[in-house]
């Protein structure tokens, strides 16, 4: 995962960006731990409306926040030209 983070990265700088992509990795990680919180708290306030006894649905509804959040970063690979990155990829 961390290949195209540094394809255009100068050897030189190679480690300035590993440490800068560990710390934004890191931070991306605990960051996303609040959304899944509150998307759990939503489903609890959902099943209690709905009147639903399932203990599962406050997680059904969080996992299903975080694949339509997932899938909504896609979006940005369907604007890339057709040879994005082919400058760091031998092919032979």
């Amino acid at each position: 995962m961390s290949t195209p983070a540094f394809a255009d990265v100068p050897e030189g700088r190679m480690a300035d960006a590993n440490g800068l992509f560990n710390v934004i990795t890191r931070l991306g990680m605990a960051a996303g731990i609040t959304p899944g919180a509150l998307a759990v708290r939503l489903g609890e306030t959902l099943a209690g409306a709905l009147v639903i006894a399932a203990a599962a649905f406050p997680y059904r509804v969080a996992f299903m926040i975080a694949a339509v959040t997932a899938l909504a970063g896609l979006f940005d690979t369907l604007r890339l030209p057709g040879n994005a990155g082919d400058h760091f990829v031998a092919r032979t």
